[in-house]
């Protein structure tokens, strides 16, 4: 197929002045072979399997760093790629972009040498996008950073196993990203591979998920009286979670005492700050904006 037209094998071969070539992957006439493809018998285009000894398909996937949704087609064809960063991406706002389409661009990749970057990428909810990843990182020296992404709740779901990783993890203010997803994120790679080196900051409970509400999903908040300064927030608490067997419910999160009211465009969010109490308090009077 040539833009709607069909031609046969043969005719593919010189219908681009005698240049045409078959690109196996969809049964189409080309004028070139596409990054990460190699040509073969001179007229057909065959997957190139990226490694370093081709300079990863000769530099079409060793190095991509994608600034927008419509660099992600550059990924398409790459299985092993060197170095991926993918830098600020702004949350769609209209629904003319499917990305679940978009997506199927990361559906070739199944490892990352040696950097993989996520920084405040705001489409990503989860980094199961990236469904057939298997491996990040072949030295010690290898870096996976993931930060400021807004909106990622989660990093592999449980439907699709997370990939093993080795060298320097950090993971720092990603908002609605809780410590627990992190933490079994990295119990499962550590069982599978010993070299990882975990950054101070990725295990801190107030570097992450500080617009989730993490340890708070089972109280019930209400908002009343609100005022220019003060508003009166009441905290249920179920009364189930006080009588466990073993006597105190000291796993539910840990004290507070002043609640962060913050309105947004899409739905009222709040979390909780640390203060020096051992108590739970239902009734909070002050609240800051």
């Amino acid at each position: 197929v040539i833009d709607s037209l069909c031609v046969t094998r043969q005719e593919c071969t010189s219908f681009f002045m005698g240049s045409g070539f078959i690109l196996d992957e969809n049964n189409e006439c080309v004028s070139t072979c596409p990054s990460g493809f190699d040509i073969k018998l001179d007229t057909h285009c065959v997957r190139c399997m990226s490694a370093p000894e081709n300079d990863y398909c000769q530099g079409a996937c060793r190095e991509q760093h994608i600034r927008s949704i419509s660099d992600f087609h550059l990924l398409r064809y790459c299985s092993r790629i060197h170095t991926l960063n993918i830098y600020n991406i702004a949350a769609l706002e209209s629904t003319e972009t499917n990305l679940a389409d978009v997506f199927t661009a990361f559906e070739s990749l199944e490892q990352i040498d040696h950097e993989f970057t996520i920084h405040n990428v705001n489409i990503f909810s989860s980094l199961s996008v990236f469904s057939k990843l298997k491996r990040i990182g072949v030295t010690s020296n290898a870096t996976i950073t993931i930060e400021e992404n807004d909106f990622l709740t989660e990093l592999w779901s449980p439907a699709h196993p997370p990939p093993v990783i080795q060298g320097s993890l950090n993971i720092v203010r990603n908002a609605r990203l809780c410590l627990k997803r992190i933490e079994e994120f990295i119990n499962y790679t550590i069982a599978k591979e010993k070299d990882l080196q975990i950054t101070q900051n990725t295990y801190n409970e107030y570097a992450n998920g500080y617009l989730a509400s993490c340890e708070s999903n089972l109280l019930t908040l209400t908002v009343n009286n609100i005022r220019s300064l003060t508003a009166q927030v009441t905290v249920a608490i179920p009364k189930e979670l006080f009588f466990q067997p073993g006597g105190r419910a000291d796993y539910l999160r840990r004290p507070f005492l002043s609640v962060y009211y913050k309105a947004t465009n899409t739905k009222n969010e709040t979390h909780f700050d640390q203060t020096q109490s051992r108590k739970w308090l239902r009734i909070v009077e002050k609240v800051n904006y």
